[in-house]
């Protein structure tokens, strides 16, 4: 809605110039997109989006869900976005990954994007090898700009790949995690335990998922 009012606001401006405004087909179909996610949370909000169908078994994910598991993943597949706030050892993380091999399989996402605390690095690699077996890579986005444009330009498997930055990573080097997002839309972004974002680098962390959020077209959140 803000989006088409400032284009509506534009318009005079624009002709008074000379000039017109007119929608190419990217904006099209990112204005259409938006609409139907919007349609989507409207559902959801109002307790008609169906649940998505989930197979007995996920290729490629290894683990057993427990049928609480399944029906998370199930609420949060049909989503355009989702939150889990499931209390410690619910299995957020697996859930997860669930959900992301669900939706690749589907042809929906490629490379995932998660931003955490340093200290979560290691639990998140235990879990994708648990979950994913050696169907998936881990790649650690560290020591600074060069470092982080590197790793990410050198991933030669994305629909494989699972990127891990810190939040005090993603305020310091916020260019590079913009710059290569938009140019992998498909890849999803996670926030994991979320609530640290508005501490890191002295609350800029706050800010930097806040410009980063809008780029990929899923984002999921757990805390």
């Amino acid at each position: 809605g803000r989006v088409r009012s400032l284009l509506v606001d534009l318009v005079p401006l624009i002709r008074a110039e000379g000039g017109r405004l007119s929608r190419d087909e990217y904006v099209s179909g990112i204005l259409t997109s938006v609409t139907n996610e919007l349609a989507r949370l409207r559902q959801a909000l109002a307790g008609e989006l169906p649940p998505m169908d989930i197979p007995a078994g996920i290729p490629g994910f290894v683990r057993k869900l427990t049928e609480e598991q399944r029906i998370a993943v199930a609420h949060l597949a049909a989503l355009p976005h989702g939150a889990n706030f499931s209390v410690p050892g619910a299995g957020k993380t697996t859930m997860l990954l669930a959900i992301h091999q669900l939706l690749k399989e589907r042809g929906e996402v490629e490379a995932l994007l998660v931003v955490a605390p340093r200290n979560a690095f290691r639990p998140w690699e235990e879990e994708v090898a648990l979950c994913l077996g050696g169907n998936a890579q881990v790649t650690r986005l560290i020591n600074g700009e060069a470092a982080i444009r590197a790793a990410l330009q050198n991933a030669r498997d994305l629909t494989n790949t699972i990127f891990l930055v810190p939040y005090t990573q993603l305020a310091a080097t916020l260019d590079v995690i913009e710059g290569w997002p938009a140019d992998h839309p498909e890849a999803p972004l996670v926030l994991d335990e979320s609530h640290r974002s508005r501490r890191a680098a002295g609350g800029v962390g706050g800010g930097a998922t806040r410009r980063r959020a809008p780029l990929p077209r899923r984002a999921g959140v757990l805390t």
